[in-house]
Parts: C-alpha cells; sequence; structure tokens
C-alpha cells in the first residue's frame, strides 16, 4: 500500500486523504484484532495484521511526503530526520503504554487475552484520534522545491 500512496500523491491525490484512508483502515484492523480469541484461525489473524500493516503502508510514507515537501530542499535531510525519529519515539512510547495497559488490566482478569484486546482498542482509540489531526493538515503543503 506505500506504493499505491506515493502513486496517489504523485497523481495528485493530495496527502490528507491517503493518510486519512490508512489511519481509518489501520484503526479498523486494530478494533478486529481486539476481537480475535483463542478460537479465532491463524487465517483471521493475519488478516488483522495484513489490515492493520496495509493502513499503516498508506499513512506513514504519505506524511512524510508531506513534511519533505513543505520544507525548503536545504532542510530536507533535517525534515526527514526528524520524522524518522519521532516516529521511533511515537513507537517507543507506544510500547511503553501499551505494557502498563496490559499490566494494568491483567491484575485480577480471568481471561487471559482480555488485557491485550483492551490495550489493542486503546491503540485502535488512539489511530481515531489521529484520523481527527490528519484532517486538519491541508490538503497539499505547499510546494518549496524539495521534490
Amino acid at each position: 500500500t506505500a506504493a499505491v500512496a506515493g502513486r496517489l500523491v504523485a497523481r495528485g491525490a493530495g496527502y490528507r486523504w491517503p493518510s486519512a484512508a490508512g489511519v481509518a483502515i489501520a484503526a479498523a484492523g486494530l478494533g478486529w484484532l481486539a476481537c480475535l480469541d483463542s478460537t479465532s484461525s491463524s487465517l483471521t489473524a493475519a488478516a488483522t495484521m495484513v489490515t492493520v500493516g496495509a493502513g499503516l503502508g498508506l499513512t506513514m510514507p504519505t506524511l512524510l511526503l508531506a513534511a519533505q515537501r513543505s520544507v525548503l530542499h536545504q532542510h530536507l535531510g533535517i525534515t526527514t530526520a526528524l520524522a524518522k525519529f519521532f516516529r521511533s519515539v511515537g513507537g517507543l512510547v507506544g510500547v511503553v503504554a501499551a505494557g502498563a495497559v496490559i499490566r494494568h488490566h491483567e491484575i485480577g482478569s480471568r481471561e487471559p487475552g482480555q488485557a491485550l484486546s483492551i490495550m489493542t482498542l486503546y491503540a485502535a482509540a488512539a489511530m481515531l484520534a489521529t484520523l481527527v489531526l490528519i484532517l486538519v493538515l491541508p490538503g497539499r503543503p505547499a510546494e518549496h522545491g524539495a521534490q
């Protein structure tokens, strides 16, 4: 889906809608993932993960392109590095938050996967909050020659 996102942006689709679609798809995949239980098949589990990955594939490169195209050419390297840095920091914060949620919900839980399902629902809610932020982005950032 990252290649599809690149083609959409190259054909003038802007940045907002491919990113928004990707976040919505990833949120749906996370919601679906939260519904899995011990009776779910491996194929169903794989399909949920593919759905999340497809959504993120639409979103991540599109937002990076939006950042790159909104700065002057001489700031392209800094912008790319900062985008990747904050993606890593966000991943770190997400893993720590997920661990805290799982630990909090494991205490007193009688069902082993319940804490993981709750954490996944929180992740889906965070994706939906991200969707709101993406929808307020300009459709096409001002081009500054960083093509």
